[in-house]
């Protein structure tokens, strides 16, 4: 499922519309807030506080926040090549039983930069991922994708850094 361009905040209402697929592909320029956004989604996804989500207040909020959150795996190997040997261990850690909640979240920054291998070896877990884990994906180019990892994914490509609006304009994420 692709959606169309849109700034952060139209993506947020739009993902958390209704459930929050378990796979999501952010992709945009460079600058267009594809992080800002994932880690917001996975701040909402972890938060225990009350609605709307993410609180900012409660502990799973403060860590996150912090980047020491057990439950959320952040890869970001910057510009170089993520081998097969990266995505098993993204497939190993998905498999973990979340520890502070009941949800684990990875975000995989520029995952375009997944070989062939990788991304034959994610395949699997992002099409019947664990019913506790989340993927986040973003990419600045989603053609050097598979299609077969595109299909799996709900995709939402961002608008244009000079359309963004900067984070914290950014409404709360999840309401009950």
């Amino acid at each position: 499922m692709a959606h169309g361009t849109m700034t952060a905040d139209a993506a947020l209402r739009t993902v958390l519309g209704g459930r929050l697929p378990q796979a999501i592909l952010l992709t945009g320029d460079k600058g267009s807030g594809k992080m800002g956004l994932a880690r917001r989604l996975a701040a909402a996804l972890l938060c225990t506080g009350a609605p709307p989500r993410p609180c900012g207040r409660c502990n799973a909020c403060h860590k996150t926040a912090e980047g020491i959150h057990p439950d959320l795996t952040v890869v970001d190997e910057g510009d170089r090549e993520l081998k097969v040997d990266l995505a098993r261990a993204i497939r190993s850690a998905a498999a973990v039983v979340p520890n502070d909640g009941d949800r684990r979240v990875t975000i995989l920054r520029h995952a375009h930069n997944l070989n062939p291998a990788a991304q034959n070896a994610l395949l699997k877990t992002l099409e019947e991922p664990p019913r506790y884990a989340f993927f986040i994906l973003t990419s600045e180019q989603p053609g050097a994708l598979l299609p077969t990892i595109l299909s799996r994914c709900t995709r939402y490509a961002l608008a244009p850094p000079e359309a963004e609006a900067p984070d914290e304009a950014l409404p709360p994420v999840l309401r009950p």
